[in-house]
């Protein structure tokens, strides 16, 4: 009795420590080596005993492996969470309104993260505040990048301009007028550095306009257009 009672506790025992290896029954087994253990299966030859001991070893460490990878998916996923919060928190008033119009997506991560009892303070504060902003979905995504990217563009255009008619003032290197000018419209380029003359060869649409360089030496500059915007610069 005592022993079937040891059995009962030592069944109760692993199946918590390792739910995926829950067993039905437990037997009582000699191995080869006269190591006494307790298996889910009948007793068998001395040969067969040491295979299933093998395999028992190898399904626990493939256990611990999956546990050890699905912890890393979820931190990962959790990293992924608080890059999207922090990009989300960078916006404007007016362009969350534009990201959270669009539809929420199930997440694939949130139950599995719910269940887990491993994750720290802080894994925990994260989910929570990427759970009352929004998923990471791929449409929000993508359209937070693109209101960062039409931004950084909004910049760098507004950085161009302002260089620009400080060289109509003060004269500057034609590599400045080469980088400034080019991704500009002609309408762009005429408010910083004035009227400019258009030619159309064939398919051709070209620019001139003529600017002060900082040798107080006067430059031709010619531009390609294609499509609305200035895609060559040339000095002639």
């Amino acid at each position: 009795m005592k022993i079937k009672s040891l059995i009962s506790i030592l069944f109760v025992l692993t199946t918590s420590a390792a739910p995926i290896l829950a067993f039905a029954d437990v037997f009582k087994c000699t191995l080869p080596s006269g190591q006494i253990v307790f298996q889910g299966t009948p007793c068998v030859t001395g040969e067969q005993n040491t295979i299933d001991d093998t395999n028992l070893q190898k399904n626990i460490k493939e256990a611990k492996e999956e546990e050890l990878a699905q912890k890393e998916r979820q931190e990962a996923q959790v990293a992924e969470a608080r890059k999207y919060q922090e990009a989300y928190n960078a916006l404007t008033p007016e362009e969350k309104i534009e990201v959270d119009a669009i539809p929420l997506e199930t997440s694939p991560v949130s139950t599995e993260m719910e269940k887990s009892l491993s994750y720290t303070a802080e894994m925990k504060q994260v989910l929570k505040e990427y759970k009352l902003a929004a998923f990471p979905t791929d449409l929000k995504m993508q359209k937070i990048k693109e209101i960062q990217k039409a931004k950084d563009e909004k910049l760098l255009k507004e950085r161009k301009l302002s260089n620009l008619r400080a060289c109509k003032q003060a004269g500057c290197a034609f590599s400045s007028y080469y980088v400034g000018l080019q991704g500009l419209t002609l309408s762009e380029a005429s408010s910083a550095l004035g009227s400019m003359r258009e030619q159309h060869i064939g398919d051709m649409h070209l620019a001139y306009i003529s600017a002060p360089l900082e040798n107080g030496q006067i430059a031709q500059i010619q531009m390609v257009i294609e499509g609305d915007k200035i895609h060559e610069v040339n000095q002639y």
